[in-house]
């Protein structure tokens, strides 16, 4: 039993290196949900996996201009510095032997260097949005070993100045116009109500101070000119010069 899994395992394993090869494989730009995948001057390769043998041999990055593609020179590799003129340049990235299997997705940001020096074969950004397209080359002591295949055509993302901007109503679709006008006509029906809610409010307390006026003066005049009963039988009572003389007898 043991034999016939060993055995079984062996075959497997041929069977994944003889599907590894780097002549077949075609760079992709990721699909995984990572932020940035294309910018302005970047995009994201998956990182190749299972394709390259363990060797020590060097593994570049070719990134070229789509319309130059098929012209490039191959070997030795091209500096950043000369992407103005030439429209491709060579990116290393490690050797043959760090691109093993694994089950974790790996990414590879072309252009991640915002500084290049002169004479380097720096990551740098890329200038405009292309589009691009770019392979993988194996390389020992300069040499070409094995290449992959060019993938399909990348473009950047392209941003606009503010004096591009285009703001003119007439741009704008149906549904956008229709709703600026329902909520304009809903602001000033809520104007108007709050104006006129204003004004009815002044209103009632005018009149309740007006009315509040008017009731005090009559109470004063009520109480100014009542006498009682009773006050009056005091005084009279109380007045000498009212009071009968006594009678002599």
């Amino acid at each position: 039993m043991d034999l016939h899994i060993k055995g079984i395992l062996a075959i497997a394993t041929c069977a994944l290196f003889v599907g590894a090869d780097i002549t077949s494989y075609v760079p992709q730009l990721t699909l995984s949900p990572i932020v940035g995948t294309v910018t302005s001057t970047t995009f994201v390769l998956d990182k190749p996996q299972c394709v390259f043998g363990n060797t020590g041999n060097q593994v570049w990055l070719l990134v070229a201009r789509s319309n130059v593609s098929a012209n490039v020179v191959l070997t030795p590799p091209s500096m950043y510095s000369s992407f103005a003129t030439k429209g491709y340049y060579h990116v290393p990235f490690g050797t043959e032997s760090l691109y093993h299997c694994s089950n974790t997705a790996e990414y590879i940001r072309v252009g991640d260097t915002a500084q290049c020096n002169d004479n380097t074969n720096c990551n740098g950004p890329l200038p405009d949005p292309g589009p691009y397209r770019v392979k993988y080359l194996v390389m020992n002591n300069n040499a070409l070993v094995s290449q992959s295949l060019w993938s399909q055509q990348i473009t950047l993302l392209t941003g606009k100045s503010s004096s591009q901007l285009d703001t003119w109503p007439g741009r704008r679709s149906g549904g956008m116009i229709v709703l600026t006008s329902i909520l304009s006509v809903l602001m000033g029906i809520l104007t108007l109500c709050l104006f006129a809610a204003f004004f009815v409010g002044c209103k009632k307390m005018c009149q309740k101070k007006s009315t509040e006026e008017k009731s005090i003066v009559i109470v004063n005049e009520n109480t100014k000119n009542y006498k009682t009963h009773y006050s009056s039988t005091i005084r009279h009572q109380t007045d000498p010069l009212s009071s009968p003389e006594p009678k002599t007898a």
